[in-house]
């Protein structure tokens, strides 16, 4: 691909997410899931894809510093949406794992979530809701996946 391709597919990259981010949020607003903020529905998301994520993971995926993810977790504790477990192996890890409470309003914010971009997405055609598909492929293989140098 050309440089000045790439540059024109980055700037539409960084332009959208925001928008998608927008949105996600103020739809979270909107089904009174506004006892979760952003960061806490990112938090329990990487926690239930990942039982027993460390404090240090939850920091990294959030992109906030230790102390922050700490705070945030304390508070997702306290409203019973997470627990602490001691690591078995080694004692001074700490493995946070959803509780049921937790997994209930993740899963109501992330419906609430589905359902108000399949509204958008719905005006699509079906070719270019597979063109969408196939550019998201794309995109989460390049992420997931990073070449050298990057």
């Amino acid at each position: 691909m050309q440089q000045d391709m790439a540059r024109q597919c980055a700037g539409q990259v960084i332009e959208t997410i925001p928008l998608v981010m927008r949105n996600l949020v103020e739809e979270m607003r909107r089904q009174s899931m506004s006892e979760l903020t952003m960061p806490q529905f990112r938090a329990l998301k990487i926690i239930s894809i990942h039982q027993g994520a460390s404090l240090s993971e939850v920091a990294e995926h959030i992109a906030v510093t230790l102390s922050s993810a700490s705070r945030l977790v304390d508070g997702l504790v306290e409203r019973q949406y997470l627990s602490r477990v001691n690591d078995i192996a080694d004692r001074r890890r700490i493995l946070l794992t959803l509780t049921a409470k937790g997994t209930d309003i993740l899963e109501r914010a992330h419906q609430g979530a589905l359902a108000t971009f399949a509204r958008y997405l719905s005006a699509l055609s079906d070719d270019d809701c597979a063109n969408l598909l196939q550019a998201m492929d794309v995109m989460r293989g390049l992420l997931t996946i990073r070449p050298e140098g990057l």
